[in-house]
């Protein structure tokens, strides 16, 4: 069985993991926000440059997210290893939130006799979070339509550039 410290090390990690959750929803709505602002005064105002500085915020606070995602999953290793070293030969006791997700997903309630089979979890490296599609979705509109816009608008002032010259 575990003791009160081990248990209040496992709640408080669990605390901070949701600490993270909100600083990254405050990151993403911070990103979208500056974002798409940028991009509606470059609209409005006809900045070509606006644009390409609305994709490199996007881009900027997708790396700010993927950095604090990272941070965060790197507690789960160690909430895995206390949940582990809580649990009795049969069932999750106390603790099982990490690993218990595993199971449900599996429909599976008891843990394997020989503690050696359960899935480590392992320290996340901070590219793994580039495989994730999600952490892209609330940024790439903004990533992309900006790029575009900046292209389009570029290829625009070329073209007027040279109806002036030649006339």
């Amino acid at each position: 069985m575990c003791s009160d410290f081990v248990m209040q090390e496992y709640f408080k990690i669990l605390d901070v993991i949701s600490q993270y959750d909100d600083r990254l929803l405050a990151i993403k709505g911070w990103g979208v926000t500056f974002g798409f602002a940028i991009l509606a005064t470059a609209l409005k105002e006809k900045i070509a440059v606006l644009f390409l500085i609305a994709s490199l915020s996007a881009f900027t606070f997708f790396i700010l997210d993927l950095t604090y995602k990272n941070y965060q999953n790197n507690y789960y290793p160690i909430m895995r290893n206390i949940e582990i070293m809580c649990s009795n030969e049969k069932y999750l006791v106390g603790t099982g939130i990490d690993y218990g997700w595993e199971l449900a997903n599996k429909n599976e309630i008891i843990i394997p006799n020989n503690t050696d089979k359960i899935p480590k979890a392992k320290p996340q490296d901070f590219y793994d979070g580039l495989k994730k599609i999600p952490a892209y979705l609330p940024y790439a509109p903004i990533f992309f339509f900006g790029i575009f816009l900046w292209i389009r608008t570029e290829r625009l002032h070329l073209k007027e550039n040279n109806n002036e010259s030649s006339v």
